[in-house]
């Protein structure tokens, strides 16, 4: 049951606990703490964002991939979640919702860069050059040359 009125002292010590349980690569331990924030937050989307990266690092993508659903349902002009979605998808198997989810981020972005890197890599993964390398030429103009572009 979600609680509008968590008690600050009491959600503080359970994001605290979180915190030192990804401070000790305890994930197990700060996704427990992240789900007890949850419940006395009101699924707040910050916590929410905690909660879907933890699970990612988890190696738990399907139930990830559902927290990133959550989040672009409930807020579907954040970017970035767009992404951390679509990344989830493809690490849970399904590179069409990935695909999805970034064309999603794009229209909200179209030079997002990160967006636009797992947009071309994708093409470059199905074989299509002519498309990945206008892609990452793009990047290359907008951010310059790097190792990731």
């Amino acid at each position: 049951m979600n609680n509008n009125n968590a008690n600050p002292d009491a959600l503080d010590e359970v994001l605290k606990k979180a915190d030192d349980c990804y401070d000790k690569d305890d994930h197990p331990g700060a996704i427990e703490s992240l789900e007890q924030a949850l419940q006395m937050t009101d699924r707040h989307p910050v916590i929410l964002r905690a909660l879907g990266t933890q699970l990612f690092l988890c190696g738990r993508h399907t139930w990830a991939r559902t927290i990133f659903d959550e989040l672009t349902s409930q807020y579907p002009e954040e970017v970035d979640d767009h992404v951390h979605h679509a990344i989830a998808n493809f690490h849970d198997g399904d590179p069409d919702s990935c695909a999805g989810a970034l064309q999603k981020a794009l229209a909200l972005d179209p030079h997002h860069k990160e967006a636009l890197k797992l947009t071309a890599d994708l093409d470059a993964r199905e074989g299509r050059y002519a498309e990945a390398m206008k892609k990452y030429e793009l990047i290359a103009e907008k951010y310059g040359i790097s190792v990731d572009s």
